[in-house]
């Protein structure tokens, strides 16, 4: 659980990020951004706005972070590992990249490039976190999270009994997680301004280079594991070699004698 608050915390503090005055719009959800997409189709940008071209932009690099995150893990797994570090340095390095490309007032860049990164890496996050999760587990936006919440608690009290509060007791940390980071992530913004994106960015590269290590770790521990097996025979203990071979998966399998 820890570590869906964790992502949770991240994907606040980024939205909170973009919309308190690097693009005063949010980049983690795509609900008001497909609805201003719509507006803008009717009504043209004015000076300062976005037009409905650079929404689009916004909405397709969300989606293209999701395919990534799809392609590169293929079936929702249950354990984190190599592949989920790579997504997670590809989320790290595009939010570095939304900072690089971060707006500038003085020469009336409005940061088309970088918002288009961002989002790019919160499609990523989002997408990594449900398929590493057993059901949607929501880390970049909350409707539904709140959404999950209240079925749970209506559906305890139309059974009159407790056994689906343990989505609530799942989803209230992730909600509140998300809620803080966006709270930190307004005060990163008016100490920082856009170069408070370089401290999520920093993390997921770090954390990515953590999860490296760690699975290089045990691989090679694996692979030089070798355990005993006592077998009785005749009254005589003999004693056994046993090798497991690690067989790239991120299992082990295999017994050589």
């Amino acid at each position: 659980m820890s570590g869906s608050v964790a992502w949770c915390f991240n994907g606040g503090y980024v939205n909170a990020v973009a919309m308190a005055g690097v693009w005063f719009t949010g980049l983690t959800h795509l609900t008001g951004t497909t609805t201003m997409s719509a507006v803008r189709t009717i009504n043209a940008a004015k000076p300062g706005q976005y037009s409905n071209w650079n929404l689009c932009g916004f909405l397709l690099a969300w989606a293209l972070g999701a395919m990534v995150s799809g392609a590169v893990v293929g079936p929702a797994r249950l354990r984190w590992g190599r592949l989920q570090g790579v997504l997670t340095l590809i989320h790290g390095l595009s939010l570095l990249g939304g900072w690089y490309f971060s707006p500038v007032p003085d020469e009336n860049d409005m940061g088309i490039i970088g918002g288009m990164m961002v989002s790019f890496a919160m499609g990523i996050q989002n997408s990594v976190t449900s398929l590493f999760s057993p059901f949607t587990l929501r880390t970049s936006h909350h409707s539904g999270t709140l959404l999950d919440i209240g079925i749970a608690l209506g559906q305890c009290i139309h059974l009159r009994n407790w056994d689906n509060i343990w989505k609530v007791k799942v989803m209230t940390p992730n909600y509140l997680g998300f809620w803080v980071g966006a709270l930190v992530g307004t005060v990163a913004w008016n100490h920082l301004g856009a170069a408070a994106l370089l401290i999520p960015a920093g993390t997921a590269i770090a954390g990515s280079m953590a999860t490296f290590a760690v699975f290089t770790f045990h691989m090679n521990l694996d692979s030089r594991l070798v355990d005993y097996e006592e077998i009785a025979d005749d009254g005589a203990d003999r004693l056994y070699w046993v090798r497991r071979k690690y067989n790239g998966a991120g299992r082990l399998s295999g017994i050589q004698r």
